[in-house]
């Protein structure tokens, strides 16, 4: 609160940069580096209204083209707000004055955006975004790893079956040999593949050691998928209560189906049947990036589920009974319990690591 106080004081109400020093600040504490990159990823994306390169100075920018703006004095009062809860070290009232400051820049934000900039370059398609998160060399091998595990959990590779040969996933994967062959080496640390001389790769899930989640790349990795497991605990109740109100009933039809047909009934199989919902139904192309990327994550937890046992059974047709209520807090409630169970689990064998 002090920091964000002597930050706050010596700046400029309207100066747009607030945002990001605040909106930072608040992450940093979260000691999350998977939350922290994708805040710096979707400003990146926006560019606006932190690097503007175009206009310099926004309320120039806005002014100069008679675009009338919200009032200094409507900034300076949310300002003078966050500086005094702030200096009271009262939490609350710094989040209630903070979201009241965001919700007037966003007012500006939307007149600036619809307003048509000759020095711009207007596309009438709309531009993704697209998550990079940024690891250890090489990045393509943990895609191929994470799209292979996710192949095993949906049966698509059985246990006990054989993967195609390393010509056939270069292909499919559209890979060379050498990432194909990294690839194997992880996954067989990782314990879910077997290299079998002059017959293939099987999967395989009897070598699953714990010891071999010392492993610094894969560490890392679990790491990512319990960070992932932090931000959709966080985000639960605000997420629930907008995909409830913007999914059909043949929707949730759908997302019961998932859970009812899942072959093991573990918080981590729900996380999964929950997030494939999400990315298969959302109309968000966002919120489908987000959460895919979150999906791919996590499942480095795959193998860890395995061969933990849960301290607590899922009861199965509450969570049914509650997606047939629509009721988005309780939906919220039983899915942050859920995530705790599979951190729990990630959190064992990191601290082993430790």
């Amino acid at each position: 609160m002090n920091i964000l106080y002597n930050t706050i004081l010596n700046t400029d109400p309207r100066d747009t940069y607030l945002s990001f020093t605040m909106g930072s600040a608040i992450l940093e504490k979260l000691g999350n580096k998977l939350a922290m990159n994708l805040f710096n990823e979707i400003i990146l994306f926006y560019k606006f209204p932190y690097f503007d390169g175009i206009n310099y100075n926004f309320y120039s920018f806005m002014e100069d083209n008679d675009i009338n703006v919200q009032d200094r004095k409507n900034y300076k009062d949310a300002i003078d707000n966050i500086l005094k809860s702030c200096k009271n070290h009262k939490t609350d009232e710094f989040l209630k004055n903070y979201f009241i400051f965001e919700d007037i820049l966003l007012e500006d934000i939307q007149k600036y955006i619809k307003y048509p900039n000759d020095k711009s370059k207007i596309s009438n398609e709309q531009i993704p975004f697209i998550w990079n998160i940024y690891r250890d060399r090489p990045q393509k091998c943990y895609s191929v790893a994470e799209k292979i595990i996710g192949e095993i959990f949906y049966g698509t590779y059985k246990i006990n079956s054989y993967l195609p040969s390393f010509k056939k996933m270069e292909e499919k994967y559209n890979v060379s040999f050498s990432t194909i062959r990294r690839t194997i080496n992880l996954l067989g640390t990782l314990g879910i593949v077997k290299t079998i001389p002059r017959k293939g790769t099987k999967v395989s899930i009897e070598n699953i050691d714990l010891d071999n989640f010392n492993n610094k790349v894969i560490n890392k990795n679990i790491k990512l998928g319990y960070e992932s497991l932090e931000i959709l605990k966080l985000n639960a109740l605000e997420m629930n209560e907008l995909i409830f109100s913007k999914f059909s009933n043949d929707d949730f039809d759908n997302i019961k189906k998932k859970i009812i047909s899942l072959d093991n009934k573990k918080s981590l199989d729900i996380i999964f049947a929950y997030l494939s919902s999400i990315i298969l139904f959302s109309k968000s192309k966002f919120i489908k990036m987000v959460y895919t990327r979150y999906f791919a994550l996590i499942l480095w937890l795959y193998p860890i589920n395995i061969i933990y046992e849960e301290k607590e059974t899922i009861d199965i047709n509450h969570i049914l009974k509650i997606l047939d209520k629509r009721d988005s807090n309780a939906f919220s409630n039983i899915m942050v319990k859920i995530l705790e169970n599979v951190q729990d689990i990630a959190k064992s064998v990191l601290q082993k690591k430790e």
